[in-house]
């Protein structure tokens, strides 16, 4: 059809756009709000240790989250004939 060359479903995608944007700037405004607050009225912090496990554990699960997504890539980039520099 000339007058939907990219079909007539495709508003699925831009609805959970802005709902993938919504979250994002909802969870920007919540991280902005603590920053500030904490400034603000800062407290002294109970235990180092268990912020920097929790900090390590993060970044071991974004490494292995990254990981599998770049290893996704490389497959598809395969697939299509690409390389993925």
């Amino acid at each position: 059809d000339a007058l939907h060359p990219y079909g007539y479903a495709t508003d699925q995608y831009v609805w959970s756009l802005i709902s993938g944007v919504g979250i994002f700037f909802l969870g920007c405004g919540v991280s902005v709000y603590h920053g500030i607050s904490g400034l603000l009225a800062p407290h002294e912090i109970e235990n180092v240790r268990v912020g920097l496990a929790v900090l390590g554990l993060a970044f071991l699960v974004e490494g292995y989250s990254f990981s599998v997504a770049l290893d996704e890539c490389r497959l598809e980039a395969k697939k299509a004939g690409l390389t993925l520099r």
